[in-house]
Parts: C-alpha cells; structure tokens; sequence
C-alpha cells in the first residue's frame, strides 16, 4: 500500500525486482513538480502514485512520495516531490529543484497565465541546476513541459501547437495530460526516466571512450570485454 513519505519514512507501492547497483540499493530517481498553483500538480502526483483523482483544491506546501514503477523491463524507483505554486512559496522553490534530479514543468491549458509562468520556472531550473550542478550547465532534456486539464476542452485557452513550440525553443519534451482522467500521467514521468537512463548511459560511454584513448596512448593493452569473449564463443560453437 502507497503512503506518502513523512519525516524520512520509506514507502513502497509494489513488491518487485530490485534493480542491484554498486551500493546493492534500487536506484531512486527525484522528480520535482513545478508549476503555478491550481494547475493540477498534486492530481498529477497523486494520479501517478495512488490512481485516485483528487476533486478538491487543496494549495501545497510540500508533500513527498514515493513509487516503484518498471520502465522499459527496469525497474526503478521514484521520489516525486509535490511543490508549491504559490507566490509566496516562489523562495523555496530553489531549494526544491536543488535536492531534485528531473522536472516536470505543468501548466492548466485552461489558464493561460500559468502557461506564461513555464519560461521563468524553465530559466530558474536551469540556473539553480547550473549554480549547484555539474559544470556547464544541466541537460534541458531532463525537463518534460505538461499541459494538464487536456479533458476541459471546452475550457482551454492554451493550444496544444503552443505548447508543442513553446517545449522545441527551450529544448525539453511535452505532453498533454488529464489527471482527472488518468490520459498520459504515467508515460510524463515514464519520459523523464528515459531521458535520465539515456544521459547516464552516454556519460558512461564517454568516460570508457576517455579511458580506452587514455590507455591507448600509454600503450597498454585493453582486456577484451566479456560480450566480445562471449560472442567469439558463440561464433566458434556455431
């Protein structure tokens, strides 16, 4: 059973797999939820954790939750932190994309003013991420653009080709969801996971390419991998 996480309590939403890395521990992954207030950041977490809709309007302080999903046959597991929108919470917001990995931006397509708050939101990840990251600034990639409320068509002020723009110039993916309808709220989170696993593996690509050159000017010679030992057995046997 899902609970949501209080005062460094630990919760599970399903037992599976575990996905053993160095320290032997399910690699877990915080996504942060930014937004305006009443655009629909807490129905999206809880959509995404419980299945269940939430009717009411509650404004956020900052809730964590946590839930162990599989994408793409591994499994991980996810820490989404649920943000205020409010004005008066703008000053905790750097502390909140700080202890973040990756972030979700939303947006109601039934409020236009809360989709002319994405850029300044976009700009402030950027720079947070960039003043206490790694150098040279962070991956847009790891950002997803949500135009929630897609189901109040009858309501929307915003056009999904906007949206669509908007995500192409500041390089990050989009997508329009329903929480109220369940439309698209796993694959937001599901394509931010993605992109992580996709830049990790590229850094790791890198770093073995540096190292191969590295020992390759030394004139060392490389150990040949396990997968090339494996196909020259598979070859020979054939």
């Amino acid at each position: 059973m899902l609970k949501k996480k209080k005062k460094g309590q630990s919760t599970s939403f399903m037992s599976l797999p575990r996905d053993i890395n160095m320290s032997g521990k399910m690699a877990m992954i915080k996504i942060a939820v930014l937004g305006e207030g009443g655009v629909g950041k807490t129905s999206l977490t809880i959509q995404m954790t419980h299945q269940h809709f939430v009717e009411t309007y509650d404004p956020t302080l900052e809730d964590s939750y946590r839930r162990q999903c599989v994408v793409d046959n591994e499994p991980c597991l996810l820490e989404i932190l649920d943000t205020a929108g409010q004005e008066e919470f703008t000053a905790l917001r750097e502390q909140w994309i700080r202890d973040s990995e990756l972030f979700v931006i939303v947006y109601s397509v039934t409020y236009r003013p809360s989709f002319e708050a994405v850029q300044k939101i976009f700009e402030q990840v950027l720079a947070t991420k960039g003043r206490y990251g790694a150098p040279g600034g962070f991956d847009s990639s790891l950002i997803i653009l949500v135009g929630n409320k897609s189901d109040l068509e009858h309501k929307r002020t915003v056009g999904i080709n906007e949206g669509r723009m908007l995500s192409q110039r500041l390089g990050c993916s989009f997508i329009e969801t329903s929480a109220k309808e369940r439309t698209n709220v796993e694959e937001v989170f599901f394509k931010l996971v993605r992109a992580d696993r996709q830049r990790k593996r590229a850094i790791l690509d890198r770093e073995e390419s540096a190292r191969r050159a590295e020992l390759s000017e030394l004139g060392i010679d490389q150990p040949k991998t396990k997968k090339s030992f494996l196909k020259r057995m598979f070859n020979r046997g054939g």
